[in-house]
């Protein structure tokens, strides 16, 4: 477990961050890595969500970290967008997007 301290917006601090600690883990012989919720964005990302930017750039992060999964398996939070935007965790395994999960609110 990671337990990063991220910067709601920085996204490129946070990937960096995420990058080096799954970098260390590696090195040091770990097989799995899991962080944060929103990990990328910071949580809670609020009004940084209407903005297109924002999101996509927050999604070439996440391929960036995938990137850097090579002999480790990575499990971290972004914001997704298909039809509408998630809160979403990746599996990401020796450099390949394994799946993708999306925070699901029961209707209660």
């Amino acid at each position: 477990m990671a337990q990063i301290n991220t910067t709601v917006g920085d996204l490129d601090g946070n990937t960096a961050k995420m990058i080096s600690w799954t970098q260390s883990a590696r090195d040091a012989g770990v097989d799995v890595i899991v962080f944060p919720e929103m990990s990328i964005t910071g949580y809670p990302p609020e009004d940084l969500l209407f903005q297109h930017a924002f999101v996509s750039e927050n999604i070439d992060k996440m391929r960036q970290v995938v990137a850097h999964s090579n002999g480790i398996t990575v499990v971290f939070g972004f914001v997704d967008q298909e039809y509408d935007l998630y809160n979403a965790a990746a599996v990401a395994s020796d450099g390949e997007l394994v799946g993708i999960y999306h925070k699901v609110y029961p209707n209660v």
